[in-house]
């Protein structure tokens, strides 16, 4: 369990955790979709309304499943750091 302040690559992987079953079952064209539609909940006004942060931890979470699927594998904290530099020290722990 995450209890605060953990690195994304802890999120990442404890979101792997908590879905790998579910999400290893589904292909990675329905989680893209998945993932899209809950970007556009984002934009609208009256999912806003109801959930505050519903919409984004939804479409987070589907875009952790996508970089956790095993056809694409990709662990985001690096790929941050690396393509954001001059981030605070204390940003990346």
């Amino acid at each position: 369990m995450l209890h605060g302040h953990e690195s994304v690559t802890k999120l990442q992987h404890h979101l792997a955790e908590i879905y790998a079953d579910q999400n290893q079952t589904i292909e990675i064209e329905v989680i893209l979709t998945r993932m899209l539609e809950s970007a556009a909940e984002v934009t609208s006004p009256f999912g806003l309304e109801e959930g505050g942060h519903a919409p984004f931890l939804k479409t987070l979470s589907w875009f952790f499943a996508f970089c956790n699927s095993p056809t694409i594998g990709i662990d985001i904290e690096p790929l941050v750091i690396q393509r954001y530099p001059e981030l605070c020290p204390q940003c990346t722990h």
